[in-house]
């Protein structure tokens, strides 16, 4: 009778430490999924549905079109997405010295190069110094009004718009 309890206790000691263990690391990797795509310390982070045409105030956010996640950036910075299938959205309007930043969320690396076709030296300076992978960004501010043609000289069929006013 008395190995019997034993037996009892051992086979409740076994199911309690892997219940455990199970709720350790559910909890462990559901922590790991709320971490946000790009951190930062002034960032905000908007319902997707807020992203375009309805920002909140002066707060301008993007969102990641292929996964459906947020996206988050310093308060007053416009984000463009740069993804698989290219740059999200691919045109935006913006005022004159609204700040840009292009997040890298795809596989491939990005780097932001002028499109304009005349060499004018004004649309030059949009060029982006260095390659980012993943992760990585380009933060520009647009202080002359103009249309901004630029694309990823890495892969230039990926290309986007920006209208400053």
């Amino acid at each position: 009778m008395k190995n019997k309890n034993y037996i009892v206790y051992g086979v409740v000691v076994v199911i309690l430490v892997l219940a455990a263990f199970f709720i350790y690391g559910a909890n462990k990797n559901k922590n790991k999924s709320r971490t946000p795509a790009v951190q930062n310390n002034t960032s905000i982070s908007l319902p997707v549905e807020a992203a375009y045409g309805n920002p909140a105030g002066n707060k301008r956010i993007s969102a990641n079109p292929s996964s459906g996640t947020q996206i988050s950036a310093p308060s007053g910075v416009y984000v463009i997405s740069y993804v698989n299938s290219g740059f999200y959205p691919g045109t935006l309007e913006v005022s004159r010295g609204a700040s840009v930043r292009f997040i890298n969320n795809s596989t491939k690396a990005m780097r932001v190069t002028s499109a304009d076709t005349t060499n004018n030296p004004l649309y030059q300076t949009l060029n982006q110094p260095k390659t980012v992978g993943k992760g990585g960004y380009y933060d520009y501010n647009f202080v002359t009004p103009g249309v901004y043609a630029y694309t990823n000289s890495l892969n230039t069929a990926d290309t986007g718009t920006i209208t400053v006013k």
